[in-house]
Order: structure tokens, then sequence, then C-alpha cells
């Protein structure tokens, strides 16, 4: 194979999470990756299914891949860690669900704050097959009245490649009517709410996915 090298881009290079959402890697039915782009172009979910989003702790999640090889071959570990603020009935709920999904895994798409999003859990080559799951979870209460509660939830997947960039949306089957419809060029975008899992009522965040039109002349 015949090396590439790396050219440095103009761009932002904040580090940290802006989003998470997980589902459950069953529920995954079909991704779309573009061969020419190199990234996933759309995740489509069984009926019923839809992405879950956990709000974190501000500045509290971190996803990390390790790269290690051998004469056996190559491995990448991908984990993600994310703190829920306050150790409550909510934050127990949201980890004891994650810990029930764990024996069949989760899929994430984790979008960092320069707005770039990967799929973690489903690879090209296994699918689904070494998917994420809990590591460990730990609640704590704090010591002061000034500390805060919280639980911090590890998720871990072992396969052999890296994680892969998500440019599409999740085609998630959903109730009702898409928040917004934006047509740009050739191409249309569907925008629907996420639901929070984590924390009630958080604020307003979608996902989107294409969808293929054919525009007709207007009739006179």
């Amino acid at each position: 194979m015949q090396l590439s090298g790396y050219r440095r881009a103009c761009g932002k290079r904040n580090g940290g999470i802006r989003s998470l959402a997980l589902v459950q890697a069953e529920a995954v039915a079909e991704a779309e990756y573009d061969v020419d782009a190199g990234c996933w172009a759309r995740l489509t979910l069984s009926q019923g299914k839809e992405f879950a989003e956990y709000h974190f702790k501000e500045d509290e999640a971190v996803f990390t891949e390790t790269v290690t090889a051998n004469a056996a071959g190559v491995l990448v570990t991908h984990t993600l860690s994310f703190v829920l603020e306050r150790m409550d009935t909510a934050s127990a709920r949201a980890v004891r669900e994650l810990c029930t999904s764990t024996p069949n895994g989760l899929v994430a798409i984790v979008t960092t704050n320069n707005d770039v999003s990967v799929v973690v859990g489903y690879s090209r080559k296994f699918g689904a097959g070494y998917p994420l799951r809990v590591q460990r979870a730990a609640a704590a209460s704090g010591r002061k009245l000034a500390d805060t509660s919280a639980e911090t939830v590890v998720l871990v997947s072992v396969d052999i490649d890296k994680a892969i960039p998500f440019v599409g949306g999740s085609a998630a089957s959903r109730r009702g009517e898409p928040y917004f419809f934006i047509r740009q060029g050739a191409r249309a975008f569907v925008r629907w709410p996420l639901r929070p899992a984590a924390t009630p009522g958080g604020g307003a965040r979608y996902i989107s996915f294409r969808v293929s039109l054919r525009w007709l002349p207007a009739e006179n």
C-alpha cells in the first residue's frame, strides 16, 4: 500500500464533545457507506427504534481511540466516557438501561465541538458485531456542600479499525411530521428532534437525513 502522508488543514481544532446519541446495536438495520468520501452517509434503524440523546455535564465527555499493533494485526480500542450531572433517579435509570443493553451492545453517534461526527460501535467489516458495551459506571455524591453529585459512564468497543466519520443522518422510524425540511440545490434534508434520554426537557437538538426527491417544474 502506497503511503499518502498527512497534510495539515486550516480549520477549528477545539477539543470536546458537543452531543452524544446512543441506540441499541440490533436497532441498526442498514448503513450506507460513501466510498468516495470515506464516510457513513446514512444509518437506517428498524421500525420503531430511534437514537436517544444523553445530556452530559459540560466539558465532561471524551472519546478516545488507542491503536495497538503486533505480528497478529491491529486492534483499536474505542472508549467513550461521559458524566451525567446529578446522582438521582433519572441518571440511575439511564445507567440501568445502558447496562441492560450491554449484552447486545450499543452504537453511538459522537459529534465534536468542531462539527465532526463519527459512528462508534459499528464498522464496515463487522457491522454491529463489536459494539460499545458498558465497562463501568460510578456514582458519587460529593463530600462537601459545594460539590456536585454525578454519575460517570464508560463505554468500550474493540475492533480493527478507527471510527468512521458520519456526514449523513439517521433515517430513524418516527411518528409525526419532521420539524424542518430544507432544500439545498438538488439535495433535500429532513431534520428530526432527538429525544432526551437522561435529562428531561433538554434543549432542542436535531439529527438530519438525506431523502431522494425529484423536483418537478411548476404547472402553469
